[in-house]
């Protein structure tokens, strides 16, 4: 099978793509509201596991198409960051649809080159984990404006 070739599912698996999509997304931002209250940097680090088994596991155990089960991921936290108000909410939102889908790109490569589920995850879950830490390093870096 050629790892690039994502969307060779049967277009009921791409609608169970779409609807295991909006509910990781659900999932995810309640999963993600318990994290923000445990300590320290526990939940920056939690968040890419648990966003990105939302995302895949639903995905295998439904039998529907995976990346693009994390493209529609990544447009309904696109949607949130779009109209949550922020200042840089468009650019958050288009970068969400970005590296979700890259993030399901990664999972589907690594699952189809390995055969199992754990590497590909990992290698997910890394990628995510790696993305993060390079946004806040930069958000950190910049400088506040009044």
């Amino acid at each position: 099978m050629n790892p690039l070739d994502f969307f060779s599912a049967a277009p009921d698996s791409l609608l169970k793509s779409v609807l295991l999509g909006l509910f990781a997304a659900g999932l995810a931002w309640q999963l993600n509201k318990f994290l923000g209250r445990l300590p320290g940097a526990a939940p920056a680090r939690l968040a890419p596991l648990v966003e990105e088994a939302a995302k895949t596991v639903p995905a295998v155990l439904f039998v529907a198409d995976i990346f693009f089960t994390h493209f529609v991921f990544g447009l309904a936290e696109g949607a949130w960051e779009l109209v949550s108000g922020r200042r840089n909410g468009f650019y958050a939102g288009l970068g969400a649809v970005v590296t979700h889908s890259v993030f399901g790109f990664i999972t589907v490569f690594v699952l189809q080159a390995c055969g199992s589920l754990i590497p590909a995850l990992a290698a997910a879950c890394l990628s995510h984990a790696l993305w993060n830490h390079l946004v806040f390093l930069i958000i950190f870096r910049l400088p506040k404006i009044k």
